[in-house]
Order: structure tokens, then C-alpha cells, then sequence
């Protein structure tokens, strides 16, 4: 099964708009990172916990889409 938290998602650095990627994951558990270019320190904040919830509406989508996909080559 595809695990979303481990894909990569691209974002700007807030101080100098250099662009990175961080882990899905890293957001769910609002970690710290910090920018490649400029070293800042960035605080990734779910608000409301709203990616943490849509993360497991999609990962329960890919699970129902797994098991219709298994039933049809049953």
C-alpha cells in the first residue's frame, strides 16, 4: 500500500524563498526544518490539523481503491 507520509512536498523558505522539499511526514508531526540556503530555522504548523486529517481521508481512499482493485481480478 502507498504510505503518503513518506512522499515529498515542496515548499518556499519564509525568510529568502528558497525553495526545498520536506517529508509529508514532517508536517503531520510539525516538525522543525531548516532551509538549505539561507540555514533558518522553520516551524511547520498543521493548523486546526487540517493536513493531518486529510492525509488519512486519502490514505483510507487508497486503501478502499486497493481492496475494489483486488476484488476485480478476484
Amino acid at each position: 500500500m502507498i504510505n503518503l507520509l513518506n512522499s515529498w512536498m515542496p515548499i518556499n523558505c519564509p525568510a529568502c524563498n528558497f525553495s526545498f522539499e520536506v517529508m509529508l511526514r514532517d508536517i503531520r508531526l510539525e516538525e522543525i526544518c531548516y532551509c538549505h540556503n539561507c540555514k533558518k530555522s522553520i516551524k511547520l504548523i498543521d493548523n486546526n490539523a487540517s493536513f493531518h486529517t486529510e492525509i488519512n481521508q486519502a490514505n483510507e481512499a487508497l486503501k478502499s481503491l486497493e481492496i475494489a482493485i483486488k476484488k476485480m481480478f478476484k
